[in-house]
This record gives C-alpha cells, structure tokens and sequence, in this order.
C-alpha cells in the first residue's frame, strides 16, 4: 500500500540469472483526488493545488491554491469536464494544449473550460470551496481543476498555470 500516487513498479534482482514470475499483478486507486500534467513557474515559483475536503455528493469540496503572486492576488479557475480534448478558437485541440502561442511559453492548458470563475486572494494563497448538491446521481462523476494566476509581466500573456487535479466525487456515504 502507498499513501501517495505512483506511476511504476520497479522489480530488481540481485542475481543475472534471476527469474521472476508475477502471475497477477492489481493496482487500485480509490483516491477521489490526484495531481497530473505540469504547471508552468511565475514570480512565486509554479501554483500549486491541494486538497482541503473530499469530493462528496451532499458536502462542500474545497481545495488550496498556494504561491500565487502576492501583488495580484486574482486568479481565474477552471473546472472542466475532459483532460483529453477542448475547443479553442472554435477548434478541436487535444490536450494538453501549449499556451504559449499566447504569450506562455512552458505553460499547458490540461482540461476543458465548461465552467470558468473569477477569484481573488488576500495574499500568496487562498481556499475554493463549492458545495456539490445532494443528488446521488453525482456519484462518481469526473472532473477536472485548474488554475491560471495573474502574474503581470511576468510572460506576455500575463498568466501562469497550477498542475490539473482529477476530481471523482465520492457517494455520499462513501468513507
């Protein structure tokens, strides 16, 4: 078991000769929230997201966003409903999908914008929070953050961007 996500196993063997037979080999993630992609630095170093509450039918899911630029404090997020694909421009793209013919060189659109919200934060970090409405249906639908700070002259395009996190709501009496 591992508290934290990983991306391989590796098998080694002291001896050349070695054989090693696996028959069955099971991995299970029932984690309702994980980090993926890559996030691009800004004068604060690259914004990162964290999770404060699980994502469950019937709470409040909430999640920290932190080295934010401390002058700006404005931040626009993301919740989307694909990490694979979006619309730019009126066109298909697939994702992750480079900004930096916008002016953000290093930095990756990693989910859709169905639903985009303007925040601002008192200083370098600040807390979302949305509630998810009692409705079971809601149970283990998929979605995705992001964050792209206001980071003036920091690149052309004036905004950096957080890493994407997965999102799974969980079943109201899920533990």
């Amino acid at each position: 078991q591992s508290a934290a996500f990983f991306d391989r196993i590796k098998v080694k063997a002291s001896a050349v000769t070695a054989n090693w037979v696996i028959p069955q080999l099971h991995f299970q993630s029932s984690g309702p929230w994980r980090l993926y992609g890559s996030g691009c630095a800004g004068s604060n170093g690259v914004p990162q997201l964290s999770l404060v509450s699980i994502p469950r039918v019937g709470s409040v899911y909430s999640y920290a966003v932190s080295n934010l630029p401390p002058a700006s404090g404005f931040f626009v997020n993301i919740f989307g409903l694909s990490s694979t694909s979006a619309t730019v421009g009126g066109s298909a793209v697939t994702l992750p999908y480079s900004l930096s013919t916008f002016g953000a060189p290093g930095c990756f659109a990693l989910c859709d914008l169905a639903i985009t919200t303007y925040e601002f934060a008192p200083g370098s970090t600040a807390t979302y929070a949305t509630l998810i409405p009692n409705e079971p249906s809601l149970a283990n639908v998929t979605f995705f953050n992001q964050v792209y700070p206001f980071d003036q002259s920091y690149n052309a395009l004036n905004f950096t961007s957080s890493r994407g996190a997965r999102v799974i709501i969980l079943d109201a009496s899920a533990p």
